[in-house]
């Protein structure tokens, strides 16, 4: 609640492609919604690399009429994610790396 920086990122769709046939619109959509995960993932990378803190939270997906509201946001935007920046002001807890075996499948 107190981070100095929080960003909500949402998708609009003006833009993508629409085809005709609601599949590839759909996967177009997809793949808007990854771009938003790359684009938080390299800012994420970049933000640690200068010592900033940072934390994805998902919630906007899940109250996104009330975002739009409390931002005044056009209907068209989509909320996808809050990530919120800041300097840590302490160490953090440290999680022990999973073995790559154990994340990796190589069938």
């Amino acid at each position: 609640m107190g981070a100095p920086v929080a960003i909500v990122c949402s998708l609009e769709g003006d833009g993508l492609v629409s085809y005709p046939d609601q599949r590839r619109t759909t996967l177009e959509w997809e793949m808007a919604v990854q771009s938003v995960g790359a684009v938080l993932q390299t800012l994420f990378l970049l933000a640690h690399e200068r010592g900033i803190g940072s934390c994805w939270m998902a919630a906007p997906m899940y109250c996104p009429d009330i975002v739009r509201q409390t931002l005044s946001l056009p209907d068209s935007y989509a909320p996808q994610a809050l990530a919120l920046l800041g300097y840590p002001a302490g160490s953090g807890k440290i999680r022990p790396r999973r073995s790559l075996d154990a994340v990796v499948d190589f069938r």
